[in-house]
């Protein structure tokens, strides 16, 4: 199977390609042709002030006509700089990490940066390959969704190439990095507390994703959090771990249902298993929320157009990106990767029907 790694080599190799086909038009082309120098050419392109505008006009009219296209990656070479940035998540058809990228492209787009984007999957051994392909196509830096990579193997990339990794929804184990994240804890603990103080529900299962992930194991704590401070029991039968997806939402809902005791509500901790979580629920009968409530962590585009709507907490992913891009972009520009930040964005939660608010 092709893996987004492959693929990013794929599309490298292509450009650099396209780069050798269009270098047969050269720079001492366009000035032999407009009957200038190569350096008139130069500060044509460089939009230098310092051109008559009939010098400007013809050069132009020439470009246009050989097709000439500057070779920036040669220029870039020869400045010891790419204006590359990668950027590698686990999973392209997580909307999460789309709606990042948003806010990524536009803070980079405006800084003069190109991205360049790698699947790992959610494999250990596919993000260390995402990490060495985008280096050694000379990144500038990397802002990089983990699912919980030893930190050890980032630390050693960054102390060799000197490049600033930035972290999103994920921590790495024993290493402090750069990081942009929600504040889970504390999203977690009012999504819980709605649940409990508008609600009065006590009976309130947990589905998670893995738990290995900080994301997860945050939001884990909150939801304790939210039932310790209101005296509520922490029932182990009531919290199912499994993964990211509508299947597994799917699977740990009907094991819940399944137990001799059942909830009450469920706070599902990620958008992205909220549909496994609905389609579970309605074969087993149960109607949301008059039945059974529900809260979800995301604020995905789907969660308004199921039925009942999820309500969540507001949507904070392209800030998320355009907070990380302005870190990556600070660090680059000065230099610095040994000092390390974190940033929580908090989050306010957004009531719709699935909690059963609509009928208060």
């Amino acid at each position: 199977m092709t893996t987004m790694s492959d693929i990013v080599v794929i599309l490298i190799i292509i450009i650099k390609k396209d780069f050798m086909i269009e270098r047969n038009i050269t720079l001492n082309d366009v000035s032999k042709s407009a009957g200038v120098s190569i350096k008139t050419v130069s500060r044509v392109i460089n939009d230098s002030k310092y051109v008559k505008k009939e010098t400007k006009k013809k050069v132009l009219e020439v470009i246009k006509k050989l097709n000439y296209k500057p070779d920036y990656f040669a220029r870039n070479l020869k400045k010891k700089r790419s204006n590359v940035i990668g950027y590698i998540i686990p999973d392209f058809t997580n909307q999460f990490f789309g709606m990042v990228f948003n806010g990524i492209e536009r803070e980079f787009r405006k800084a003069g940066y190109n991205i360049l984007v790698s699947n790992s999957d959610g494999e250990e051994k596919l993000e260390e390959k995402s990490i060495d392909v985008l280096i050694s196509n000379r990144v500038e830096g990397i802002i990089f969704a983990s699912t919980g990579l030893s930190g050890e193997y980032v630390k050693k990339q960054i102390e060799e190439f000197k490049i600033p990794f930035i972290l999103i929804d994920n921590k790495l184990k024993g290493i402090k990095m750069n990081c942009v994240l929600h504040d889970n804890v504390k999203g977690a603990e009012i999504l819980t507390n709605h649940l409990i103080k508008v609600h009065n529900k006590s009976k309130i299962a947990f589905i998670a994703g893995p738990i290995y992930e900080t994301s997860s194991k945050r939001r884990l704590e909150g939801y304790k959090n939210s039932l310790m401070d209101n005296n509520i029991e922490i029932k182990e039968s009531f919290i199912k771990v499994g993964q990211w997806n509508n299947n597994s939402g799917y699977k740990l809902t009907k094991q819940l249902f399944n137990q001799k005791e059942k909830p009450d509500s469920i706070f599902i901790a990620g958008s992205s298993m909220a549909l496994g979580v609905l389609k579970a629920l309605k074969e087993i009968d149960l109607n949301v929320p008059e039945d059974i409530k529900l809260v979800s962590f995301d604020n995905l585009d789907f969660v308004e157009a199921i039925q009942p709507p999820l309500t969540t907490l507001d949507r904070i992913e392209e800030k998320i990106g355009t907070e990380a891009a302005k870190m990556l972009i600070n660090k680059i520009e000065n230099k610095d990767w040994n000092n390390y930040d974190e940033v929580y964005i908090s989050m306010e939660i957004v009531i719709r029907e699935s909690c059963g608010c609509s009928n208060i």
